[in-house]
């Protein structure tokens, strides 16, 4: 749930990682664009008590994306990366895996 998937959200994690040293500045930005109005919208929806007395579990995509936050969530599930949201169209899966975001979240809901 939340926002969609880009390739800016690729790389975060690792890119603040690097060595860093005189050249780093001329290094571009690894960093997600931030979508500020999806992200209210998620934390006002986990507010309301009959919906978060739904959600077993829940963990944002941030570093390692769809496939580190569903990983952190259950030992074994499959992940249907065509029913990821997309910003745009061209996507490659692993693209769509790794990319980071904070304002997008696997959540695990009970089953009543």
């Amino acid at each position: 749930m939340g926002g969609r998937t880009g390739r800016d959200g690729i790389g975060g994690a690792t890119g603040s990682s690097k060595e860093h040293d005189s050249k780093a500045l001329l290094n571009s930005a690894e960093v997600q664009k931030g979508d500020a109005p999806t992200e209210r919208k998620l934390q006002r929806l986990f507010r309301h008590p009959e919906v978060s007395g739904m959600i077993k579990r829940c963990n944002d995509f941030g570093a390692g994306g769809v496939s580190v936050a569903i990983g952190e969530l259950a030992p074994s599930l499959e992940i249907n990366l065509d029913v990821v949201p997309r910003k745009y169209e061209g996507l490659d899966g692993t693209e769509l895996a790794i990319s980071e975001s904070q304002e997008r979240m696997a959540v695990v809901l009970n089953d009543q």
